[in-house]
């Protein structure tokens, strides 16, 4: 059973690959249009994956971190410390 998988999978895969390369749409082969998709768009993929690198370069190496955006005042800080103390005297 395992042998004739195999094989119809093989043939499946075989028969792709030739209509893919010989099957005329538009007036090229699907791998033409492809390879047309690729010239034009890989450029662009390459800008897109460059700033993203770059972005996480930043980030890693803590360039890009701002520090906690909230102001705390020392009445805020003393009510917070009361509040755990509380929750740590119950049983």
């Amino acid at each position: 059973m395992g042998f004739i998988r195999f094989i119809l999978w093989t043939a499946t895969s075989v028969g792709f690959g030739v209509g893919l390369a010989t099957v005329d749409l538009g007036g090229k082969t699907p791998l033409e249009h492809v390879a047309r998709l690729w010239k034009e768009e890989r450029p662009q993929l390459e800008r897109a994956g460059h700033a993203a690198a770059e972005e996480m370069r930043r980030k890693v190496a803590g360039k890009d971190i701002a520090g906690p955006k909230e102001q705390h005042t020392a009445s805020d800080k003393n009510a917070i410390d009361e509040i755990i103390a509380k929750r740590q005297q119950r049983p």
